[in-house]
């Protein structure tokens, strides 16, 4: 094989590893604003979403965003929380692999969903924090109340509807139960 002909395949093979990096290649977006937000959903979701993002609110919790959303059209009864953290550089990254785009279970009006810290494999990602995330399109919740594990009970009251509560919690080590209660306004339960 002549130089030529060297010099063409050489050519060949560096174009493909080009062609493969650039096609793999996704570019970084963070979740800084609510523009960034969506899009940061779409680009990692997107596919699999097949529609259009709305998003719902965002609530800043010290170094975590919390950001609530639905579909526009494919499933506009479904609610999903993902969540932020804030790096060194001031930017806010999704956390944790397991909590992009979870599906937030719903009722009358009231979807809740717990944000924990570790992975499918139990694996803290770094910190003992988790959230549990209310989102109320209800007028008629005046109170949550939710236990974590043998914490004490913590309780809520939701602002103006539609309302995002967001209630930290310690992640307690090993398996634990969650309790939940949403009432209204004569104390009974939603």
């Amino acid at each position: 094989m002549g130089k030529t002909a060297m010099q063409r395949w050489g050519f060949l093979l560096l174009a493909f590893v080009v062609m493969l990096c650039a096609a793999s290649w996704k570019p970084t977006v963070y979740g800084n604003d609510e523009a960034s937000i969506k899009r940061y959903i779409v680009q990692e979701m997107g596919r699999k979403l097949g529609d259009h993002v709305e998003l719902l609110a965002v609530e800043d919790r010290g170094e975590d965003r919390i950001a609530v959303y639905r579909l526009e059209k494919k499933r506009p009864d479904d609610r999903y929380v993902i969540r932020f953290r804030r790096n060194d550089a001031g930017n806010y990254e999704q956390y944790g692999q397991l909590l992009k785009g979870l599906p937030m279970y719903g009722r009358r009006g009231i979807w809740s969903e717990q944000v924990q810290p570790w992975g499918s494999d139990r694996r803290l990602y770094g910190d003992k924090k988790m959230y549990y995330v209310v989102w109320s399109e209800s007028a008629k919740l005046e109170e949550l109340r939710v236990r974590v594990g043998s914490q004490p009970e913590q309780t809520a009251r939701p602002g103006e509807v539609p309302s995002l509560t967001v209630l930290e919690f310690e992640a307690p080590a090993g398996s634990f139960r969650t309790t939940s209660s949403f009432r209204d306004a004569e104390g009974n339960e939603l």
